[in-house]
């Protein structure tokens, strides 16, 4: 009996939703898209305007199908729900539907950005670095000097607004850009971007544009760890990451704790001729351990690792190399 259809048409859309929800028959969406189209008929106004949202709504979440190559026709979904959006905010710019489309407007042009590169980057060697984006088209990068402790310190920090401000009170060691590719799909991509040569050393690697920010921590060195496991031994090898070869007469401070709670412990030793560091296992367990092996012209520190207790159980030698 009310004036205005609003309430039963809130009530249609939460009953549409329930059976979306809970139907078992093939192709749901299209028979719940066809409901929406044809209920949206039924009404006029800014009423109607509530059933166009959901289906913009319905075709951003087609959207997050999208994948490059495999499957890509839901790849301009979200231009389609965009388009609706700004439809409805046009025409009915005070309506409860334009609240909503500005809210999922503002989702859809939503920037995104993510960084992953290599831990560890041989030596004034130039590599890439794997850039995630959504809604870009380029990047100012830095690479900043960062010690152990600052690298600590910049992981506690919360909320991510002030790791930005941490990261630019740090050494500037280099800064470039890059370019990436907008079709204006509103979709994620992925590319890979130039990482410059960097002399030895940590280094925050930032990424910025206006609106956003993502940083990487990479260690530029030519050491490389390989630790294999037996069964009541364990041991450390130093290599070159470029080449493979051992690196002897270096020294390794191992730091650790005992059995997880004990008090930090510092141990050093030389690698032998095959860039080995012997360990025998003993009645303590090692853990946090962290490898600092320091040559003439290099400098690195790996981690995190433990060091088993000694047992009589044999078991397969496992090697793994830390690179």
């Amino acid at each position: 009996k009310d004036k205005s259809p609003l309430a039963m048409v809130n009530v249609d859309i939460e009953r549409l939703h329930f059976v979306k929800q809970y139907a078992s028959i093939q192709e749901v969406d299209q028979y719940y898209l066809e409901a929406l189209k044809n209920t949206a008929n039924s009404f006029k106004g800014d009423v109607a305007a509530l059933y166009h949202y959901e289906i913009a709504a319905l075709y951003d979440q087609w959207a997050k199908n999208f994948l490059p190559i495999s499957d890509e026709k839901n790849q301009w979904k979200r231009k389609e729900a965009l388009e609706i959006c700004n439809a409805i905010i046009e025409k009915y710019p005070k309506s409860v539907a334009a609240e909503k489309s500005l809210a999922l407007k503002s989702q859809i042009l939503s920037r995104n950005l993510q960084l992953k590169a290599e831990g560890a980057l041989p030596i004034n060697t130039a590599s890439r670095i794997l850039v995630n984006y959504k809604n870009m088209d380029g990047l100012k990068l830095s690479a900043y000097t960062i010690t152990e402790g600052e690298k600590v310190q910049l992981e506690k920090i919360y909320p991510i607004e002030k790791q930005k401000s941490f990261i630019n009170k740090l050494q500037l060691a280099k800064q470039w850009t890059g370019t990436l590719k907008n079709v204006g799909d509103y979709q994620n991509h992925s590319t890979e971007i130039l990482l410059p040569a960097l002399p030895n050393g940590l280094y925050v690697i930032l990424a910025e544009d206006d609106a956003t920010f993502a940083f990487q921590t990479v260690q530029v060195t030519d050491i490389a760890i390989v630790e294999t496991r037996r069964a009541n031994e364990q041991k450390f090898q130093v290599i070159n990451r470029n080449n493979g070869f051992p690196i002897s007469g270096v020294p390794v401070t191992l730091s650790y704790q005992t059995n997880y709670n004990g008090p930090l412990k510092k141990h050093t030793t030389l690698t032998d001729k095959q860039g080995f560091i012997n360990t025998d296992f003993s009645d303590e367990r090692w853990t946090n351990i962290s490898i600092s092996v320091k040559s003439k012209k290099d400098h690195a520190i790996f981690g995190t690792y433990f060091i088993s207790q000694n047992t009589e159980v044999d078991r397969l030698t496992d090697t793994t190399y830390f690179t």
